[in-house]
């Protein structure tokens, strides 16, 4: 199945759904004209490394935490610099 009609989406559901478990692309037709391609989600999807995300966010992490009364007074100073 490479390719399936507006109106064989009801008809042929569960072929489009065994298609695309394969992994192959499937081509849209609607009123005799390509409107776009149907993938796998499956094949795109990429593990996460959980070990590499936790350096990465550690990495990104900021030096000090503001509180909530400096982040305040920072934003204060900056919207008088700002707009006088």
């Amino acid at each position: 199945m490479n390719h399936i009609t507006t109106t064989d989406l009801r008809t042929k559901s569960s072929e489009l759904v065994d298609t695309l478990k394969s992994g192959v692309e499937v081509t849209l037709i609607h009123r005799s004209k390509i409107i776009g391609t149907i993938r796998s989600i499956s094949q795109h999807s990429k593990k996460i490394n959980a070990k590499a995300l936790e350096k990465y966010l550690h990495e990104i992490k900021p030096d000090r935490a503001f509180s909530q009364k400096e982040k305040e007074q920072l934003y204060s100073t900056y919207l008088k610099e700002r707009k006088g």
